[in-house]
């Protein structure tokens, strides 16, 4: 124990009489050559080069001068994280908990003009980014004067095929209605097509009699490439973090300058960029930010991310050419197959989203595999599935197909005409609107 006590007392004194240690002041460079080392050196063990004039005290104190910034920035870079990342995970928390309630339904928004009609009735479904189909079935008025029109209403978590198929066929049971058709907008007609092959297959009490396509791409293929590129940008955007389909601020970024690029950057129809390095207008970005947050983030009727992505994918991995075969395929019930119609511009250009003119090509190819009268209808002076926009030349689409279909119904082309021709002239408000109507009529299909 004293031996213990004897080395203890023995290296304290050892250490009260080693020489304290003194930081000594680095000499002044004497060219900037020799400059930069010592710089590099400050950055990298926090020690701050100093004159030879200066006094220990001096150097001592800007050294933990730059070592206190440098902390301070740490811990302010930390919080900043901190608070980022809590906003952003309560960001997704909170849209979970709202996508959770929701789910699809139908909505009725006509009844037939005509009460011996009112046992057929069309769902209408709207294209991509779009919640509530009901603005688009309010613009398709003119269907009716022949059925009913319902509106879809989509879960806003995803697309899910078979939901909405029960959703719609139990709507129309409970409205005694029987013979279903569907009017798809863009992509909102892939939809339909998948909805109408399960009914058509699974409910014997329901008749699927025609799917209307409104400038609905068939695949990925047949969108135009900026607008596979921005669908791309989008996927790409919301893999970068897990569970980003269920941020605002990721839908708020992929809008913004995903979707809406080509609206805020200052590049001149000439390929000229403007003054500003990143190529962005300032005034344009505050029009397009405001815009996106008026009619993205805070509106009630806008798809979620979720949906958003769903919809993006499932044209990606479109299952148009099964579900016709589908609708071909004799089932059990003997039901006739329905008709395929598809609608598109005369102007091909005048669709910036979808090439129609391929489109209606692919479709017919379908129709023909699977044995389905095909209708080809090209109107004047529409874009891109747009009935709000055009309403009239809508209707007049509506109304010269109606007219076509009971034309070959009697003249029974069906199985004996190997194409039909029937242009159209509607009139409406004064206005003649053009309506060219070609057929393909069952087993004798040819491309467009």
């Amino acid at each position: 124990m004293l031996m213990k006590a004897d080395g203890l007392k023995l290296g304290l004194e050892q250490a009260y009489s080693a020489p304290k240690t003194t930081f000594i002041p680095e000499p002044m460079p004497e060219s900037d050559n020799e400059l930069l080392p010592l710089r590099r050196r400050r950055r990298r063990d926090g020690r701050g080069w100093m004159p030879p004039e200066h006094n220990d005290t001096e150097t001592s104190f800007s050294a933990q001068r730059t070592y206190s910034r440098r902390q301070a920035l740490r811990i302010g870079a930390a919080t900043i994280a901190g608070v980022v990342g809590t906003v952003y995970r309560m960001d997704i928390n909170a849209t979970k908990m709202e996508l959770s309630k929701t789910r699809a339904y139908l909505l009725p928004v006509y009844d037939a003009a005509n009460v011996d009609d009112r046992h057929k009735a069309i769902v209408i479904t709207a294209g991509f980014g779009n919640l509530n189909s009901e603005p688009t079935a309010i613009a398709a008025s003119e269907y009716a004067q022949y059925e009913n029109v319902y509106a879809t209403l989509l879960d806003d978590k995803g697309i899910e095929i078979g939901a909405l198929a029960n959703v719609t066929a139990d709507f129309a049971d409970g409205r005694f209605v029987s013979e279903l058709e569907f009017g798809g907008y863009s992509m909102g007609g892939l939809i339909d097509l998948a909805i109408a092959s399960k009914i058509h297959a699974s409910n014997p009490n329901m008749k699927v009699s025609a799917v209307h396509l409104y400038n609905t791409p068939s695949d990925g293929d047949t969108l135009w490439p900026w607008t596979r590129d921005q669908g791309d940008t989008m996927v790409d955007m919301l893999s970068v973090f897990k569970d980003a389909e269920y941020s605002r601020i990721n839908r708020f970024l992929v809008e913004t300058f995903g979707a809406r690029w080509h609206e805020i950057n200052e590049f001149g129809s000439d390929g000229s960029g403007g003054s500003n390095p990143l190529f962005i207008d300032p005034q344009k970005l505050y029009n397009v930010a405001k815009y996106v947050l008026k009619e993205k983030i805070f509106n009630d009727d806008a798809a979620s991310t979720a949906l958003l992505q769903s919809q993006f994918k499932f044209i990606l991995a479109s299952g148009a050419r099964d579900d016709i075969l589908a609708l071909g395929e004799k089932n059990k019930f003997e039901k006739k197959p329905p008709e395929i119609i598809y609608y598109r511009p005369v102007d091909p250009s005048a669709d910036g989203v979808v090439n129609t003119v391929d489109a209606s090509k692919a479709f017919a190819e379908y129709c023909k595999e699977a044995n389905l009268t095909f209708i080809d209808v090209q109107v004047e002076g529409i874009g891109h599935a747009d009935p709000i926009q055009h309403t009239l030349e809508h209707s007049a689409a509506i109304r010269a197909v109606h007219l076509a279909r009971l034309s070959m119904k009697e003249r029974s082309y069906t199985m004996i005409s190997d194409k039909l021709t029937l242009p159209y002239a509607i009139k409406a408000e004064d206005k003649t609107y053009n309506v060219i109507i070609t057929a393909y009529p069952r087993s004798s299909i040819a491309p467009a």
